[in-house]
């Protein structure tokens, strides 16, 4: 237990001498959420993945826009309903090649909820936890906060 209260004091007075630099142009930022814009990926551009094919090979599909179905629970996409019931399913290794995460606006998250456990369809970008860290970002929210892998960020519709 000290050596977390430890740690989470060495994080706090980091990350609090990292925002008060002297250097006025450094603007470190929490991420949230990502999507893509309607342009780069919308419903009737998006070719149709099947979820077992995109986490097989998820570098092919780095950046492109695709229409895939799953079953949604604690923001991933599990290819098959049994997944789900693994303890902290979005976050085991033993569910990490079955799972796709998932961002989306916060304008979502009411619907998303509503459709948890079950089958559905999404449209988004394909991309990686990779992709969101940059040196600007302090922290990752979400699913790539406590993971990595392959995500998809949600269309607007």
């Amino acid at each position: 237990m000290s050596r977390f209260l430890c740690l989470s004091f060495w994080f706090a007075a980091t990350t609090t001498g990292m925002l008060n630099t002297q250097d006025d142009d450094v603007q470190l930022s929490v991420l949230h959420s990502w999507q893509p814009t309607a342009e780069a990926c919308n419903t009737s551009i998006a070719e149709s993945v099947s979820l077992d094919d995109l986490l097989q090979t998820p570098d092919t599909f780095q950046g492109k826009c695709v229409r895939t179905k799953g079953f949604f629970r604690a923001r991933a996409l599990f290819i098959r309903e049994r997944d789900l019931r693994r303890k902290y399913p979005s976050q085991n290794d033993a569910s990490a090649n079955r799972r796709l995460g998932i961002y989306f606006g916060h304008d979502q998250l009411d619907k998303l909820e509503s459709v948890e456990g079950k089958r559905v369809n999404l449209v988004g970008l394909i991309s990686n936890c990779d992709s969101l860290r940059g040196e600007d970002t302090m922290m990752i929210m979400g699913y790539c906060h406590y993971t990595d892998g392959p995500i998809i960020g949600l269309a607007l519709e």
